[in-house]
């Protein structure tokens, strides 16, 4: 019998799960001025009313989306992918009334059809999170 296999039978099995909670802690991010929300270097929108404010971010049991929440109540959901920039429809809407297009109500749904396709191409910073 070898090293290896002595050393095995004094061995306990452990549970898959024995390091989970330690790997679980909770992801905390302040939302940017942008209104967004910065995790795996790609930035997600939430409601203006949130810049400034921290937020917690989980992600699903499947890891396909991250679920940010604000004081214990998820406030948005978004599918997790690679892309620079990931806008909610709604957020987008309530970030351009809250500022750039605040003076043009009728014309914030077509400035997003234009716009979007421009946003995917925007490089974030390899310094940011």
């Amino acid at each position: 019998m070898g090293l290896k296999q002595r050393n095995n039978q004094h061995l306990h099995k452990l549970k898959d799960d024995l390091l989970n909670p330690y790997f679980e802690d909770s992801i905390r991010r302040k939302v940017t001025k942008e209104a967004m929300v910065i995790f795996r270097k790609c930035r997600y929108s939430v409601d203006p009313r949130y810049i400034g404010k921290e937020v917690d971010l989980d992600l699903s049991e499947n890891e396909e989306h991250v679920h940010i929440y604000y004081n214990g109540e998820q406030i948005r959901s978004h599918p997790l992918t690679t892309k620079r920039l990931n806008y909610n429809q709604k957020d987008l809407v309530h970030i351009l009334k809250s500022d750039v297009m605040s003076h043009k109500e009728d014309d914030i749904q077509e400035h997003i059809k234009r716009s979007l396709k421009q946003y995917d191409l925007l490089e974030v910073p390899s310094n940011e999170q």
